[in-house]
């Protein structure tokens, strides 16, 4: 039940509940009905046992009269009479009961006056027993009236209730999901809504249209944690980018001092060592500030694209010789097929950032003696851009995190951890502004493929 929608659930609940009521009422309408028919045939009953009683005739002209009255039809029910002796002797019955049916009657007794019967032959009866006095003598009168035409009917109206009952819960059920669905399609349109707000639409608000009811409660509710969460990555930007920028002028100043020191202690071998480790340092928190600086200029809204014609190939070609002195340090191959004439509207600079922080990756994640593979291509109406490597790849679960902000492959016994685990979320932030989806393909440990495809220039 739990894995069902709220829609579902409630046509579930609706439905069960008009199940109960219908067979409920429908329970409640036939045993009413029965009720009805068995007094109205006690009542014919009682009216013939009181006629028979008050028959002027009775008491003068004997058993002859007796059978004349028993013979009296009553209405529909068909009445048959018996009349019995204290000595247990049938004094006059009409029509011809069998013996099995004499022998049923014979066991009537009880302080009940009415009784329902299933007679061997004769089938079921409604039983009454009274007192009458014939010629002086006490009779005990038996008055049957036969249940068959009443059996038939109340037959059919079981049927009919269990016909119609099942058909009545299936509209039933299509009423109450129809009914769910459009109780539940302005939360659908809330959700369709929400979904929408992303960290760079936070200024979004969900629509109120009635602000009393429980939908514009909730939505209110939203509207307000959606406010708060805007004012904290405001904050968070504001703090980032101030620390970011803010870091820049030390860490310049680190290096500067660094790089002194590192020429003046040409003589001190270790000293020179420590020096080249600060340097390096530097480097990296200057790398690091740089794209924390960036990725909050974003964030604002405040980044501008110069969009151009722009040839991808020379692009490209101008990043794989910036990095190749990198690729040769760790005795890489570093491989380019580039297709001339790939033009695309752009931005050069922003394009050179994703190229080289695409080969950067590929370098830091294959190990030494490894291939690393440039291509661009054209693919129907996109331009790809291919950067394939010989790495350690992404392991299996992590290729949905790959993009996430500082997040970083998890390091092995040959490959320890690299970067600062934000150049592929600028790649991909990049390329969002470009049009142009990242796609990934990865399959353990037999290396990496970053492909993004770029709208062809019309």
């Amino acid at each position: 039940m739990r894995r069902l929608s709220i829609r579902w659930r409630i046509t579930l609940w609706n439905t069960l509940a008009f199940a109960v009521i219908l067979i409920g009422f429908g329970i409640t309408v036939f045993l009413l009905l029965l009720q009805t028919h068995y007094q109205q045939v006690d009542r014919q009953l009682s009216n013939r046992l009181e006629r028979i009683q008050q028959d002027p005739q009775l008491a003068t002209a004997g058993v002859a009269r007796l059978e004349t009255l028993l013979h009296e039809h009553g209405g529909h029910t068909h009445s048959l009479g018996l009349a019995r002796s204290e000595a247990g002797q049938w004094v006059g019955y009409t029509n011809a009961l069998t013996e099995r049916d004499l022998a049923a009657l014979g066991n009537v007794n009880g302080p009940a006056p009415v009784k329902t019967m299933s007679l061997p032959d004769y089938g079921r009866a409604r039983v009454l027993s009274g007192t009458i006095t014939v010629e002086g003598e006490p009779l005990e009168l038996l008055l049957l009236a036969d249940l068959e035409h009443m059996d038939e009917e109340m037959a059919l109206v079981l049927w009919s209730l269990l016909g119609t009952t099942p058909v009545a819960i299936l509209l039933a059920a299509a009423v109450a999901y129809f009914l769910a669905r459009q109780s539940l399609a302005p939360v659908q349109q809330l959700r369709r809504r929400t979904d929408q707000i992303n960290a760079q639409h936070l200024s979004q608000r969900l629509p109120v249209s009635n602000p009393h009811d429980e939908l514009g409660l909730l939505a209110q509710t939203i509207n307000s944690m959606i406010g708060r969460l805007e004012r904290s990555f405001q904050e968070i930007q504001r703090f980032t980018a101030d620390a970011s920028h803010e870091l820049r002028t030390p860490i310049a100043v680190i290096r500067s001092e660094a790089e002194l020191g590192h020429e003046h202690a040409a003589d001190n071998e270790k000293a020179q060592q420590r020096f080249s480790s600060i340097l390096e340092e530097c480097g990296r928190l200057g790398r690091l500030t740089e794209q924390l600086l960036a990725l909050c200029r974003e964030d604002a809204g405040v980044t501008q694209m110069n969009f151009a014609e722009v040839d991808l190939a020379e692009v490209v070609s101008e990043c794989v010789e910036a990095m190749r002195p990198l690729a040769d340090e760790k005795q890489q191959q570093l491989l380019a097929d580039l297709e001339v004439g790939a033009n695309i509207s752009g931005d050069a600079q922003r394009l050179r950032q994703l190229t080289i922080n695409l080969i950067d990756n590929a370098i830091k994640y294959t190990p030494q003696g490894g291939q690393i593979e440039v291509t661009l291509k054209p693919q129907g109406n996109t331009q790809t851009l291919t950067v394939s490597d010989t790495g350690i790849g992404i392991p299996t679960g992590q290729a949905e995190r790959i993009f996430e902000r500082f997040y970083r492959v998890p390091s092995t016994k040959t490959q320890k951890q690299e970067g600062s685990g934000l150049g592929l979320c600028i790649v991909q932030s990049i390329a969002t502004a470009h049009g142009a989806p990242v796609v990934l393909q990865s399959e353990g440990a037999t290396g990496s493929t970053f492909m993004v495809h770029f709208p062809r220039s019309s």
